[in-house]
């Protein structure tokens, strides 16, 4: 059973969304985006190059978790698994990612609930550099490792802290 949830990535450009099948959660998926925005670099200024470049990097990123899993399974089984042996020949990184490009309409939350029976809902704005969550409610700069409720963002000295510790 997957954690499901929708990445939605917007600049000035437009809007591109991901569906991610599993851990979806803030815990990993908050903490990935700022890894995958810090490899990204200054390259997050063209918003179909980051998304292919998210794609790529998710995807890499899954199939050396993968062979490590699988690596680590043969050794405590003590036998050769040909499953594997296939899996590393054909570099298939395409196996079990979860991840895809969503064709249709931009979504809101309770379209892609709807739809997509997402979990969870994030927006990475790459023009202000903050990666939002619906239901938590909570807003990150790409390197804060700590959110902020949005209740708390109505005071202005607060917001103000928050754009400066973004540059």
């Amino acid at each position: 059973m997957g954690t499901r949830s929708i990445i939605t990535f917007k600049s000035e450009e437009g809007i591109v969304q991901v569906y991610k099948h599993w851990d979806g959660y803030p815990d990993t998926t908050v903490p990935e985006l700022q890894e995958f925005l810090k490899w990204n670099g200054n390259r997050s200024d063209d918003l179909t190059y980051t998304m292919a470049n998210y794609c790529y990097w998710f995807k890499t990123k899954t199939f050396r978790e993968q062979m490590e899993s699988m690596a680590e399974r043969q050794k405590v089984d003590g036998k050769k698994d040909s499953f594997y042996e296939d899996f590393l020949k054909s570099e298939n990184t395409s196996a079990h990612t979860g991840l895809g490009i969503l064709p249709n309409k931009v979504m809101n939350f309770k379209q892609a609930s709807d739809e997509y029976n997402a979990e969870y809902f994030y927006v990475v704005d790459l023009d202000q550099k903050t990666i939002d969550e619906e239901i938590t409610e909570t807003i990150w700069s790409f390197t804060n490792k700590k959110g902020t409720k949005w209740a708390k963002l109505g005071d202005s000295a607060l917001i103000h802290s928050m754009l400066e510790s973004r540059s």
